[in-house]
């Protein structure tokens, strides 16, 4: 059973057993390094350092290994300019431009626009940002609730997020490992009972 992660306000709240909740869903497997990565974080810097040196190349890690390299590296604070600039590089790789962060893009008014950014309903608001924070790896996001209390308006900003992130990447099929002539879709379903 895969572990569900709950935001920690409602952590406090939960008393229906997790495995009871219908909604768990197996996540895809991951490969060795990033389990590697994931059990010992530190080793991330071992692979920056012969990457540095030449030693490995880049492009054979995943894109789910760099971005955990990169944000190992980047958590164990680097000491050195060059280890700085080699991670910049790395991450040029990728990425056009460093993209926004899930608080920044809903709380600034540049990327949803003022009257967007205020009419998102504090609950609402509090839980976008966690769900689309990278470091809680959360890929899917079941919303409920009331005719009205705005889950298409929050699940479109979510996609909006998703798709401003996707206009940083470089090049976005090869990022993914897919053919450059595949199409990718964003999902919303609604189900009426």
């Amino acid at each position: 059973m895969p572990e569900l992660i709950l935001p920690p306000y409602l952590q406090e709240e939960a008393s229906t057993p997790l495995e009871s909740l219908p909604f768990l869903l197996p996540e895809l497997e991951n490969s060795e390094v990033e389990d590697l990565l994931r059990s010992n974080p530190e080793i991330a810097y071992k692979f920056i350092k012969k990457c540095a040196k030449g030693e490995l190349n880049w492009s054979q890690f995943t894109p789910s290994e760099r971005g955990l390299i990169l944000h190992s590296t980047v958590e164990n604070q680097l000491d050195s300019l060059e280890e700085t600039q080699v991670i910049k590089a790395l991450k040029d790789v990728d990425w056009l431009r460093d993209p926004p962060t899930p608080e920044e893009f809903v709380n600034d008014p540049k990327y949803l626009g003022e009257e967007m950014s205020k009419a998102i309903y504090a609950p609402w608001r509090r839980d976008l940002i966690y769900v689309l924070d990278p470091k809680n790896e959360i890929h899917e996001w079941i919303l409920s609730g009331g005719i009205g209390v705005g889950k298409t308006r929050i699940a479109i900003i979510a996609k909006l997020y998703k798709l401003c992130v996707l206009t940083c990447l470089r090049n976005i099929p090869a990022y993914f490992s897919l053919d450059s002539a595949t199409s990718i879709s964003f999902g919303l379903f609604s189900l009426s009972l």
